[in-house]
């Protein structure tokens, strides 16, 4: 399996980093993303994985270095061609590092996934993520008692691997689409990414999307083995409820 980019960019690092993952036609709901960012006042780095080809719409905006293009608010937007076989859902946690390890992201780093639009002001996710790892609550499926059966599956994993016993219980179920943190909490993406290990050992394809049924323990695999992570979490926790996700 091929991992990493097709041409690595190195940038100077950036207090404030949003990535995020798309392909086809998602590039559409990149676009509603980033207006409603800047409409929010945001002013960093936008830093897009991405296969195929860049989004028609870049032909209307200043490119000010390779992919690389100008927005409003003196914010900017870097895409990365991604040479991967890996679903773009299961790589949220190995990508974010990346962007760490390489210095891109220096203070307050986001993954926001391009199906999401942001509907406050972009001071709010600043203070939100200085708070702890933060997190939005499923509004379907949000409430996750402590010992529900698919927690009880985890944690058997878990345990199998040499985890011990979860060390911060959680009675939430978390949204794999968005997580802010601040980097001095990168840990957090260490466990989430040994998490997604433990899945693919449990069965889970991560060339697919929710392959199989939700009586597997990680049929949601990139969401379910963040909330694994959660159970096992030494930093702190910043989460808002299914009000959050804004339905």
């Amino acid at each position: 399996m091929s991992q990493g980019s097709a041409q690595r960019i190195e940038l100077a690092g950036h207090d404030q980093v949003v990535c995020t993952l798309f392909e086809g036609h998602y590039h559409i709901g990149l676009a509603v993303l980033l207006n409603s960012m800047l409409q929010g006042g945001f002013s960093g780095l936008v830093w897009a994985g991405y296969r195929g080809s860049l989004p028609p719409w870049t032909a209307q905006l200043r490119e000010i270095g390779p992919e690389r293009f100008e927005l409003a608010n003196g914010a900017s937007l870097q895409f990365e061609k991604l040479n991967i076989t890996t679903h773009f859902t299961n790589y949220k946690p190995d990508f974010m590092l990346d962007l760490i390890h390489r210095g891109v992201a220096t203070k307050l780093l986001w993954y926001i996934d391009p199906d999401i639009t942001v509907r406050c002001s972009w001071q709010f996710f600043e203070r939100w993520a200085g708070f702890g790892i933060a997190l939005c609550s499923e509004i379907i499926n949000g409430s996750m008692p402590e010992r529900h059966p698919l927690r009880c599956l985890w944690v058997q994993a878990a345990q199998q691997a040499g985890w011990g016993k979860p060390t911060s219980p959680q009675l939430r179920y978390f949204n794999g689409g968005f997580i802010g943190l601040n980097i001095a909490d990168a840990s957090f993406l260490q466990r989430w990414k040994k998490a997604m290990e433990l899945a693919e050992q449990a069965g889970m394809d991560r060339s697919a999307f929710m392959k199989g049924s939700r009586e597997d323990a990680f049929y949601a695999s990139d969401q379910d083995a963040l909330n694994l992570a959660t159970m096992y979490a030494t930093e702190p926790i910043s989460a808002i409820g299914p009000e959050g996700m804004g339905f």
